[in-house]
């Protein structure tokens, strides 16, 4: 209907506006004709398309007049003293007149097939006296029960998928919970340091992975483990054979240290001792002296000294030789050692010269020493020949002044000795001759 619609409004339009611009005065013979026309079919247009009105019977003579529109239009186009174009749209409206006045009347009978279905079905209801409530009742009553036998399947159904569910959970955790349990058992196992362990073949493709990965870790720790025990064994061997080096170095070391310390005491008794006799040296017994007098003033205790110088011994050395006056100065020096007393100290002064110093020791006590080292040196036989070796020696006791003074003071006693005739002792006034 609405296309068809559409086509007319557009026929219209074309029809109003060439109706418009006709031009009278050339057709006379046409005039009433299309005036008449364009009337008609203007208000046939606003009743057809009246849709309140549209199948009202108060326009049933207005359809049936549309023939006689149909007629003029028909007239219209057989006019060959106008144009084409007027000829065709008089085709045209006849066309379209005849197609609107049939669905019309199509529409009419429409309309009253269905209100005599509608009086038959009154009829019908009315003389059959159907109980509409009554049916509409047992409709829901049939229904209610197809819904309660529906829900009632449906709670069945939903009752046995959960106990579906829970079955196949059940079996399902048992499953996930026995394979779990062995892979949780291997890898204690393999943490404990069993790499050789393997998790057996499992079927679900889940586990399958994981023991999959779990024996990849096995192995690597396996042959990691088997590295760091080659490496341990090879690094053993090495710190073996580097402790073998280092023990033999340190032995080496401590006979270096060993033999540097006996060079070092070497060095320090030669710089102490004499080389020849191996009694203290004259540097060596003169900080011992100076070292007692310092005591002796710090503590008034006595210190004395004696220096003792071998007779005629050029004589020796020029008539036995140097070796003979060595031999001389060595044995001299043993009865010197042996002679005196361990806090008692005798060194090499110079020569033939030696320096004794007597601490805390009494006059007496020092006579009694100096004779004894006298007897001593007269009974010693030499290789050289028989001898006489005889010894001058002045002896005096600290009372003031530096080392220097006091040893100066022994020397001049020790020479008044010798031009007394030597082989003798002569001591200061402090001290009373024997």
């Amino acid at each position: 209907m609405l296309a068809l619609k559409i086509f007319i409004e557009s026929d219209m339009n074309k029809l109003s506006d060439s109706l418009d611009s006709f031009d009278q005065r050339q057709y006379p013979e046409s005039d009433k004709i299309v005036w008449v026309l364009r009337k008609r079919l203007i208000g046939l247009y606003n009743q057809y398309f009246s849709v309140n009105n549209m199948l009202s019977e108060t326009y049933t003579n207005d359809w049936d007049g549309m023939n006689d529109i149909i007629e003029k239009a028909s007239a219209l186009k057989h006019m060959d003293s106008l144009p084409i174009e007027y000829q065709v749209m008089g085709l045209r409206i006849e066309v379209l007149l005849k197609s609107l006045n049939e669905n019309m009347y199509k529409l009419i009978d429409k309309r009253k097939e269905l209100e005599v279905k509608s009086v038959t079905l009154s009829s019908f209801t009315e003389g059959t006296n159907i109980d509409i409530e009554r049916i509409l009742d047992i409709q829901k009553t049939r229904i209610e029960d197809e819904r309660k036998g529906l829900l009632e399947a449906f709670n069945v159904t939903l009752v046995l998928m959960i106990v579906l569910c829970f079955v196949i959970n059940f079996y399902l955790s048992k499953y996930i919970n026995r394979n779990m349990n062995a892979l949780i058992r291997i890898t204690e196992r393999i943490s404990a340091g069993e790499y050789s362990m393997r998790v057996p073949q499992i079927q679900s493709d889940e586990f399958a992975k994981l023991g999959d990965a779990i024996n990849k870790m096995a192995e690597s720790l396996l042959n990691s483990t088997k590295a760091l025990m080659k490496s341990n064994t090879d690094l053993e061997g090495l710190v073996e054979v580097r402790t073998i080096e280092l023990n033999k170095a340190n032995a080496k070391l401590a006979q270096a240290n060993e033999a540097l310390e006996e060079e070092k005491e070497r060095l320090v008794k030669l710089a102490r001792t004499d080389g020849l006799t191996g009694l203290d040296n004259r540097r060596n017994i003169l900080d011992y002296l100076e070292e007692q007098i310092n005591q002796a003033k710090r503590y008034d205790r006595p210190v004395t000294i004696m220096m003792a110088d071998i007779d005629h011994f050029k004589r020796i050395n020029d008539t036995y030789g140097h070796t003979a006056g060595d031999e001389v100065l060595k044995k001299l020096a043993s009865v010197f050692r042996s002679s005196i007393r361990e806090t008692d100290r005798v060194g090499r002064f110079g020569g033939e010269e030696f320096l004794f110093v007597f601490t805390g020791t009494s006059q007496s006590e020092t006579k009694s020493i100096i004779e004894r080292v006298r007897n001593k040196i007269k009974g010693l036989d030499y290789s050289f020949g028989k001898t006489s070796i005889t010894v001058s020696a002045g002896v005096c006791q600290y009372e003031k002044g530096s080392s220097t003074i006091f040893i100066g003071k022994a020397d001049k006693l020790m020479y008044e000795a010798k031009e007394k005739g030597r082989n003798q002792v002569v001591y200061d006034n402090n001290i009373d001759e024997a």
